[in-house]
């Protein structure tokens, strides 16, 4: 008799070690995936023809986001930043101007780098990096490109949370010369 409640409780014990598992292994992967942000940005509402994408990545101890931004048709931008849905003051300057388009023929800006606590700005000037997340999950902040021909934005995109793929979305050829940034 001791044998089969032996053979009971390690079970038990199997079964319950497996549970935790599982909910940890859920919870660990629900986290990552909800910490991935993305847009994909327009230029529709400002009469330019750009377009482009931008991702954003939470690190795990929620005190750092990463974010990699592609922005085509335009040659040279003068500013990019984040905004809320409520104000016209930016949250986050991403650029002032500065980006790794070494060939401005080409027609495409890349930026990527980091927001920290220090970046913050407006609203959420020394606040942590999770009031800036808390904007992106619940879909009230966009990414704005800026230009000199268009100084209310180029592009822009409303920043949701998901992945998109960070692919070339365009040949350098077919893009219109004649309306870009």
């Amino acid at each position: 008799m001791s044998v089969n409640r032996n053979k009971l409780n390690a079970t038990i014990i199997v079964a319950l070690l497996a549970a935790t598992l599982t909910s940890f292994l859920n919870l660990i992967f629900v986290r990552a995936e909800d910490q991935i942000y993305s847009a994909t940005l327009s230029g529709s509402g400002s009469g330019s023809n750009a377009n482009g994408t931008a991702k954003f990545e939470v690190n795990e101890n929620s005190d750092k986001v990463s974010y990699w931004v592609d922005l085509i048709g335009i040659k040279k931008i003068t500013k990019v930043d984040i905004h809320d849905n409520q104000s016209e003051k930016p949250l986050v300057i991403l650029s002032n101007g500065k980006s790794s388009n070494k060939d401005e023929s080409a027609l495409i800006i890349k930026l990527s780098g980091n927001i920290t606590k220090s970046d913050l700005l407006g609203p959420l000037k020394g606040k942590p990096i999770s009031e800036l997340v808390s904007l992106f999950d619940n879909g009230s902040s966009y990414i704005d490109g800026h230009t000199q021909k268009y100084p209310k934005g180029a592009v822009r995109g409303g920043i949701n949370s998901g992945d998109i793929e960070m692919q070339k979305m365009w040949k350098p050829e077919a893009v219109n010369k004649s309306n870009t940034g």
